[in-house]
Order: structure tokens, then C-alpha cells, then sequence
């Protein structure tokens, strides 16, 4: 049902989640990096710095408030249990991978001397790199409204879709996450929702 419901969403994650790998197959995590921190600009620093609290998760909650004014059980169940799932799945790999961000990355190697453009007000992080926890948490939230607040409907979903995207290019670009994380995180937030979807058809059928 969900393929279904979410079919315009998961066309443009497919797209993205094939053009995010052929890109690190043809380029390495630095170079890609690289090129995208070139290309910034004022205006960018305002925009991917706000943009990227979307990937919070602070948005579930006005999700779950409709879905539960308009008496969704299965899509409340189902948000609720792929948030948690989403949680647990990007946390745990963060502490066993233990990778280095951009910042710690490049400050401990000779690859370049490029000199980074950060953003101003920015924290930067140096571990626990991947997943990106932002980026699978936008793919999870606007995954959810694709097909719960907008099913079937390619204007809305293409929205959604974008906004995952734009959270997701912003943790590049605010220089705390490389495109390997982000692919992982939005692999992450949409595989959550099916495995969520599929508990719930099997286990909680009373529910719904």
C-alpha cells in the first residue's frame, strides 16, 4: 500500500539514492565535499542554516496531531514506530561506525589545503558522522506526510520530496556531513516507514 500511496516520493528518493551512488562510485567523499562547499554564497548560509532544522524531527508532531484529529490509527502506529525505529537504526550505527566529520576528517589529513567556507553561527561537529541523523530524519518525516497527508499526489509528494532533499544537501553544504551519510540516512528514514508498515499489517491488525 504504501509503494502505492507513496509512489511519486519514492521515485524522486530512487533517483536521488542512484545519483548519490554513482557519484561516490566516479568520486571520492572528499572531492565531492570539496565541490560543494565551493559553490556558496550569502544567501545559502541563511537558507541551509535554517532549512536544516527541518531535519529535527519537530514536524512528526503536527504529523501525528492531524493524523490523530482525523482518526488515522494505522498511519499514528505506523509514524510513531518508524520515528522509533529510525532513532535506534541511525544512533546505533553513529556510535559503531565512531566515524569523523568533514571538519575532523580534513583537519587530521594532507588530502587538501583548500580552505573551508563555513557558516557563521554554525557549530561544527567532529564525530559520529554516519548516518546522517538530520537527513534520515527528513526523509522519514516527509516520507510520512507523502503518504499520509498527501497520498497519490504527485504536487504534494514532489514538494516533500524536495524539502527531504534540501535538509539533506544542507548538511554538506553547513559542512557537517558527507554524501555517504546522507545516502545512508535517506536509505535509513524510507526502508523505516516499510518496516514499520509491514509490523503493523502483521501485528496490530485489532488497531486498524
Amino acid at each position: 500500500m504504501i509503494l502505492k500511496e507513496g509512489k511519486y516520493f519514492l521515485s524522486f528518493t530512487t533517483i536521488y539514492i542512484i545519483v548519490s551512488g554513482l557519484l561516490l562510485v566516479f568520486f571520492s567523499k572528499p572531492e565531492i565535499a570539496i565541490a560543494i562547499n565551493k559553490f556558496n554564497s550569502p544567501f545559502c548560509d541563511v537558507f541551509f542554516k535554517n532549512i536544516t532544522h527541518l531535519g529535527t524531527g519537530y514536524l512528526l508532531i503536527p504529523i501525528l496531531i492531524i493524523l490523530l484529529i482525523t482518526n488515522q490509527k494505522r498511519a499514528v502506529i505506523i509514524s510513531i514506530l518508524s520515528s522509533i525505529l529510525t532513532l535506534f537504526i541511525a544512533g546505533g550505527l553513529k556510535r559503531i561506525t565512531y566515524s569523523e566529520r568533514p571538519a575532523r576528517f580534513f583537519e587530521n589529513s594532507n588530502i587538501t589545503d583548500y580552505n573551508f567556507h563555513v557558516v557563521n553561527g554554525v557549530d561544527l561537529h567532529f564525530l559520529h558522522s554516519f548516518p546522517s541523523g538530520h537527513t534520515a530524519t527528513a526523509f522519514l518525516t516527509f516520507f510520512l506526510a507523502a503518504i499520509f497527508l498527501s497520498p497519490k499526489k504527485a504536487y504534494g509528494q514532489v514538494i516533500f520530496f524536495i524539502l527531504a532533499f534540501l535538509v539533506a544537501y544542507s548538511r554538506m553544504y553547513l559542512h557537517q556531513h558527507f554524501l555517504i551519510d546522507n545516502l545512508a540516512g535517506a536509505i535509513i528514514g524510507v526502508l523505516t516507514v516499510f518496516i514499520a508498515d509491514f509490523i503493523v499489517s502483521k501485528k496490530f491488525k485489532t488497531l486498524i
